[in-house]
């Protein structure tokens, strides 16, 4: 099976179309700078080029062929399990620097369906030079094996961080994570049912909280899903677990 999006591969052209690719360029160099060495890093950008992900695409399903290993350069995505009633579990989340589609290493199938919570722009590298990295080829393991830890600690991250504790202490989490620093803190939120799967609430759950959170101005609605956050308020609901 393919990915569940179709690549554009079509020239850009004009001044705007340069500086989108430039800035996608620059992003993909950031994330993929914190995981691999100058020298992997070259080799890896001169791979296919970036892919945009519109928020709520699949870029893949479990059981898809893994012939891919995926970068995450911008946005935020899910990987999910589906249990054999249908619900959904999400066993982590994936930020700028993370990979995905590391079973392209195995030989086996993606393991889990990975979707875009957010508008993402993806570092597309081919099995075949994964495959190099440890097999001797002109890329070292060792940025391989960053992105590897990388990703076990995100499975750790959702278990300990919002796995554990009151749903109000979850959501407070979760919202700390996904928000910005700084006095005027904003946190771009998705639907209810998402962090339901993150947090294994249900989504009636989550929206009380939601509302509590409004109601004592831990948070203020600035739009549809996006707040204005009161950290303080809110690292000190997460601490009471």
């Amino acid at each position: 099976m393919h990915t569940g999006f179709s690549l554009d591969h079509s020239p850009r052209t004009g001044p705007t179309g340069a500086q989108t690719g430039h800035r996608r360029q620059c992003a993909c160099e950031q994330a993929l700078s914190e995981r691999l060495n100058a020298g992997d890093l070259r080799l890896a950008l001169k791979q296919d080029p970036e892919i945009a992900v519109p928020r709520n695409r699949t870029v893949f399903r479990t059981g898809d062929r893994a012939d891919t290993l995926f970068i995450v350069c911008r946005g935020l995505l899910k990987l999910s399990h589906f249990t054999r009633r249908g619900e959904e579990r999400v066993v982590r989340l994936l930020r700028p620097g993370d990979a995905l589609g590391l079973e392209c290493l195995t030989g086996h199938p993606y393991r889990h369906s990975a979707v875009a919570l957010r508008d993402s722009t993806l570092c597309r590298i081919p099995a075949s030079f994964v495959g190099g990295m440890l097999d001797g080829g002109p890329a070292s393991p060792s940025g391989l094996f960053k992105l590897w830890q990388t990703s076990i600690d995100r499975a750790d991250e959702l278990l300990v961080e919002f796995g554990l504790g009151s749903a109000r202490s979850r959501v407070a989490r979760l919202l700390l994570l996904l928000g910005e620093e700084g006095p005027d803190a904003q946190c771009e939120l998705f639907g209810r049912g998402d962090v339901g799967a993150i947090l294994n609430l249900t989504p009636e759950t989550v929206s009380r909280v939601i509302t509590e959170f409004k109601q004592t101005a831990a948070i203020t609605q600035l739009d549809v899903n996006r707040y204005r956050c009161d950290r303080p308020t809110l690292a000190r609901v997460a601490e009471r677990g």
